[in-house]
């Protein structure tokens, strides 16, 4: 069985927040004694009220959508949709209303961009660069406004993440950018006096020369003002 991956989530959980979709399925087969050549649907959203299907097929590559040359990932992509006719035919025969999509977030502008909206002539929905960032945008909206857990983990995240970035506690940034090691050294860093490394208060002792002090535990170095006596980090 495939693992469903995380733009696959993406994806449905777009169908079910802002299709209104109430059943999802990810990798969908045909039952045993299907077309042999007949692979999974990468995401089928039903909307039962409606009586609307979405078969969407998903490429999530963020280097660009290629399989070899422009002209294989083309047809690779219409045999997709071939088969997924033929699954929806044999499946989907109480949902009349088919609607097929294409999802992928980075696709080079040009001959491959122009031949993929050319598909939208045999009813497949194009959802590409600027679109697929809209409906992104538009899916971490409704993440923002509700808080229950859906169980999709790519509309989780963006749930902890709309919340967090909303939240109203202070929060020290400078706190933020410091490194775990010295996070759990709770209240024994103190930025300009404790080494960076530890998370402890530098153990500083003049060398020879007289003109720098350096700390015993990191290495760290501070040079001694000749005219005032005071030292200055370095």
């Amino acid at each position: 069985m495939l693992m469903t991956e995380m733009g696959e989530f993406l994806v449905g959980a777009w169908l079910k927040e802002l299709k209104g979709c109430d059943f999802i399925q990810y990798n969908a087969r045909l039952p045993e004694g299907g077309l042999p050549s007949l692979n999974e649907v990468d995401v089928i959203g039903l909307d039962l009220r409606s009586k609307i299907a979405y078969l969407c097929e998903v490429t999530t590559h963020v280097r660009g959508v290629l399989y070899g040359t422009y002209q294989k990932t083309l047809e690779k992509i219409r045999h997709k949709f071939a088969r997924d006719k033929i699954y929806a035919e044999k499946v989907l025969n109480d949902f009349p209303d088919r609607k097929y999509m294409f999802w992928a977030p980075v696709v080079p502008e040009g001959i491959l961009t122009t031949q993929l909206r050319e598909l939208e002539s045999n009813g497949v929905e194009i959802v590409i660069n600027e679109e697929y960032a809209q409906r992104i945008e538009q899916l971490k909206e409704a993440a923002r406004l509700k808080e229950n857990d859906i169980g999709n983990p790519a509309f989780r995240l963006l749930q902890i993440l709309e919340h967090v970035r909303k939240s109203k506690l202070g929060v020290d940034s400078k706190r933020l950018r410091m490194p775990v090691s010295i996070e759990r050294s709770a209240g024994a860093y103190h930025a300009g006096e404790s080494c960076i490394q530890l998370g402890q208060k530098h153990d500083y002792v003049r060398t020879r020369k007289g003109t720098y002090e350096k700390c015993t535990k990191c290495g760290s170095s501070r040079t001694i003002s000749q005219k005032t006596g005071q030292t200055k980090a370095g």
